[in-house]
């Protein structure tokens, strides 16, 4: 045997070393993994906050959609009674003349 234990323990040292970067650069990437779900889930905790809110989120759209179509709906509803009015006074005089 050429050098004893020498290059066993190197390349067991090596090999060891390696196993000690992948297993801190592994922790590293968890943790950043983490960080940016936590960061992500607050995001979306602000954002969804923001859709439940009944001044400015998908409530308050609700609120304004359903504004509108009751104004729509008083409009046309107005509108076919004064065409409805329109025509009978067109009967009216096209009966007197």
């Amino acid at each position: 045997m050429d050098g004893g234990l020498a290059p066993i323990i190197a390349s067991s040292a090596s090999v060891v070393g390696v196993i000690y970067v992948i297993c801190r650069d592994s922790r590293r990437a968890s943790k950043r993994e983490l960080d940016t779900k936590i960061e992500l889930k607050g995001e979306i905790r602000y954002i969804k906050d923001k859709l439940e809110d009944p001044d400015s989120g998908l409530a308050a759209i609700k609120r304004s959609t359903e504004e509108m179509k009751l104004h729509c709906a008083k409009v046309s509803t107005s509108l076919s009674v004064k065409v409805n009015n329109l025509e009978g006074e067109a009967k009216r005089k096209g009966q007197s003349q």
